[in-house]
């Protein structure tokens, strides 16, 4: 009996190190992962950003050592300086390939380096170039790679471009990785030392363990206790979310009732006007964290119905008007401009929808925009509402993770709301029987749509 509980404690200690390995090897790769992802971020972003200060026509295929002179060298590696500096790079440069020799046409240095070629290294011959730099001017996307030379560790990105006579040239940045090993081995520690603690903290318990029963009477208990907790969770954030909502309702009560006050001066109601201003923001951010809980437990409800599809565009569009004139940003309606379409759905639902989706399109709009609404019937059972706004785009990476809870684009954080709205939308429209989608095309705008049931179809 003795030998019994041993091999099963045996057992479990096994089992226990295995998940400890698994777990802090899974950690490791996956904080690795975020924080190159990050750095990789920074280097693209840092190397388009570089080509834009460049004019136009510096990277061509007349170019020779008298394109420049030294002046003017040194004239473009300060401003090539400032730009390390400003976008914490540790180098930048720019090179093009030339009779089977890879030149810097472009490029930050140190002033030790300046001294020293007495002046920059513009069509300076990178002689010692390997094998993936050469490589860089047939690829047609961005390449990172891992380098380790007497200056440190480096993390560099490679991006090929081409200039207007043809020329392909390919701006690299590079930034130290040191940090990163520290990190990971700190991380890993701390991983390992936790597990350590747990095991000590625990090791009592498996002395007590005597039973198959009691074994499977605890493993039972645990799954109990993680449904409750999750399920605590939701009703946390719905009774909190609540409980905001009563003192915010008397503020907005009282801040309206300071509206009509015709003896406050301008600046009193100007601070009057902030206050109802941001009411309004924390009362759409409890009604946004409501829905998300409600979807989480699985009780969003819908009253499915035969509505308008006009008269609901419309007070949707009543809703956003000022934030668009705020923003600067034309509201093109050519719904309105075609039949008025009966649509199965719940009306206060698809409301918040359209809400939700012209409000993306406003705040995430280019200066003095547009945002077009129109529809069309795909076929005599769906209509196809499409929101097209002139934005900036988004990228094929960031499309991945866009209708993920809590997900912020990372060029527009700043931009208030807590990146659930795009969720929250995909949700109701596929409540109601439809779904969403989104094409986006960078520097022109992007393109919401989704599917909904026309009346007929009931």
């Amino acid at each position: 009996m003795q030998a019994q509980k041993s091999i099963k404690l045996i057992i479990t200690a096994l089992i226990y190190f295995a998940w400890v390995v698994i777990f802090a090897v899974y950690n490791y790769q996956e904080r690795k992962s975020e924080l190159y992802d990050t750095v990789d971020h920074r280097l693209e972003l840092a190397a388009r950003n570089f080509d834009n200060i460049l004019p136009k026509n510096f990277h061509h295929k007349d170019l020779d050592e008298n394109s420049m002179s030294k002046e003017e060298d040194l004239a473009w590696v300060k401003v090539f300086n400032k730009f390390s500096s400003m976008n914490d790079i540790y180098y930048v440069y720019s090179m093009i390939l030339k009779d089977g020799k890879i030149r810097f046409i472009a490029s930050d240095a140190k002033e030790e380096d300046i001294i020293e070629n007495s002046g920059g290294f513009y069509y300076f011959h990178y002689d010692d170039a390997a094998d993936h730099v050469y490589h860089a001017f047939n690829n047609k996307k961005p390449t990172f790679h891992n380098l380790n030379d007497q200056w440190g560790n480096f993390r560099t990105v490679l991006v090929p471009f081409t200039a207007e006579d043809g020329t392909v040239y390919v701006i690299g940045a590079d930034i130290t990785i040191d940090y990163i090993a520290v990190h990971l081995q700190e991380e890993l520690v701390k991983t390992l030392f936790i597990s350590a603690c747990f095991l000590i903290a625990f090791m009592p318990f498996f002395f007590v363990y005597t039973s198959k029963i009691k074994q499977s009477e605890m493993l039972e208990s645990q799954i109990i206790i993680a449904e409750q907790a999750n399920e605590n969770k939701s009703k946390f954030l719905t009774t909190v979310s609540h409980e905001l909502r009563t003192p915010m309702n008397a503020i907005m009560g009282f801040g309206h009732l300071l509206e009509i006050d015709d003896s406050l001066t301008d600046e009193q109601k100007d601070s009057v006007e902030q206050i109802t201003f941001a009411g309004n923001q924390m009362i759409d951010l409890i009604d946004d964290i409501l829905d998300l809980s409600a979807i989480e437990m699985k009780k969003l409800n819908c009253n499915i119905a035969d509505v308008e599809l006009n008269k609901i565009v419309s007070e949707a569009l009543k809703f956003v008007k000022p934030l668009a004139c705020q923003n600067k940003i034309e509201i093109i309606n050519e719904i309105a401009e075609k039949s008025n379409h009966i649509v199965h759905v719940d009306h206060d639902r698809l409301r918040q929808v359209i809400i939700n989706l012209l409000s993306n399109a406003i705040k995430y709009n280019s200066e003095n925009g547009k945002v077009t609404l129109t529809c069309e019937e795909i076929n005599i059972n769906y209509l196809c509402i499409d929101i097209i706004d002139t934005g900036q785009g988004i990228s094929k990476k960031e499309m991945k993770s866009l209708f993920k809870p809590f997900t912020r684009i990372g060029k527009y954080r700043g931009i208030d709301g807590l990146g659930v709205g795009l969720v929250i939308s995909k949700n109701l429209i596929e409540l109601m029987g439809g779904e969403i989608g989104v094409e986006s095309i960078q520097n022109v705008g992007s393109r919401f749509y989704f599917k909904i049931p026309l009346a007929k179809y009931s």
